[in-house]
């Protein structure tokens, strides 16, 4: 149970701070950004209607770009989340399939949940962005 309970949190870490180094979030909220601006454009009735159409066209090129950025750097963040798993398999230590199995729990899940709450809110106290 130690070694299941240590190849999870392993596991669970390694995805949460490839996530973080990979700046996913930031990513996201500039694909928003991007849309936000996108609508104000077309409900802008100042502007004509072939700027209109570019620039939403353009947006959505970038909105595009920015797809492929989050859902590049988020399989890349479950590559590395699931490669703790996979060393365990291959080392004997715990079979993916039951540490899978045990990281599908919902007491594994809520309480991985409300370590990472407290773990974020903790950070924007000691680390604020603005």
């Amino acid at each position: 149970m130690l070694a299941l309970t240590l190849v999870t949190a392993t596991s669970i870490s390694f995805f949460a701070l490839t996530f973080w180094l990979m700046n996913i979030t930031s990513v996201v909220d500039k694909a928003m950004m991007v849309v936000r601006e996108a609508f104000k454009t077309i409900a802008d009735s100042h502007i004509d209607e072939n700027s209109r159409e570019h620039a939403v066209q353009k947006a959505a090129i970038e909105v595009v770009i920015l797809s492929v950025s989050i859902a590049s750097r988020s399989l890349l963040a479950l590559i590395i989340g699931f490669a703790p798993v996979l060393v365990a398999d291959l080392a004997g230590i715990a079979s993916h399939r039951i540490v899978l199995a045990f990281m599908g729990r919902w007491d594994v899940i809520l309480s991985a949940t409300i370590l990472a709450i407290i773990l974020y809110a903790a950070s924007t106290k000691i680390w604020p962005t603005s």
